[in-house]
């Protein structure tokens, strides 16, 4: 007759071992016991412990019975299961909590990371960003710079526009106006060489009668 390993139990009647299922039980046991969901057994110290952070279970024998949740799930130590992250955040490289993304990016549900808005795009929000938001729904005919643009500010008109001061748009510039500037407005127009205009307000762009006369 052998005893029964640690983990199993038997009545007696039965030439096998069954191993505990969810359980835990000492050597020769005819009888598992329930270790709680989120917990494991500690052989060693013979009692139960909650599953670390970032891990679950639905009560194990041991540490190795507490899983780590997928990516874009966290949970708290002595869970029994994992909850994804919500829009606008990322999980945590061990999947203990959930971090905001940063401005200029977004996520969706059961993020592990965060993208960077398109070119064209911004976000509204500093964080907890969920969407982001065309340039031109704000400002017509505005992009931006780069990717991951963080707000409105940084949407501009492109190269031969400029923002106009009643519409709020980027317009066609004038002629006279130098055609490689971008994020340009009436105040900061460019003028090629050769060409003036009566005041930084105005749009009566004109050409020198003496191009060095307009330095």
């Amino acid at each position: 007759i052998e005893n029964c390993p640690i983990h199993t139990a038997s009545i007696g009647a039965s030439d096998t071992c069954s191993p505990c299922s969810n359980g835990h039980a000492p050597v020769r046991s005819s009888t598992c016991t329930t270790t709680p969901n989120g917990h494991y057994y500690h052989a060693n110290r013979a009692t139960v412990i909650p599953c670390p952070s970032g891990t679950y279970s639905a009560g194990a024998s041991s540490i190795d019975g507490c899983l780590s949740c997928d990516d874009g799930f966290i949970s708290g130590s002595g869970s029994g299961f994992c909850i994804p992250c919500q829009s606008g955040n990322y999980s945590s490289p061990d999947n203990s909590e959930c971090l905001q993304c940063g401005s200029g990016k977004i996520s969706g549900i059961g993020a592990s990371s965060c993208e960077s808005c398109d070119a064209g795009k911004f976000t509204s929000k500093q964080v907890a960003n969920e969407k982001c938001e065309f340039c031109t729904d704000e400002i017509l005919g505005s992009v931006t710079k780069s990717v991951g643009t963080t707000s409105v500010d940084g949407c501009i008109c492109p190269a031969k526009k400029f923002k106009d001061s009643e519409s709020g748009h980027c317009v066609d510039i004038p002629p006279g106006v130098n055609e490689t500037v971008v994020a340009m407005d009436l105040f900061s127009l460019v003028l090629q060489g050769g060409w003036f205009r009566t005041s930084n307000s105005s749009l009566d762009i004109r050409q020198c009668p003496l191009e060095e006369q307009c330095l």
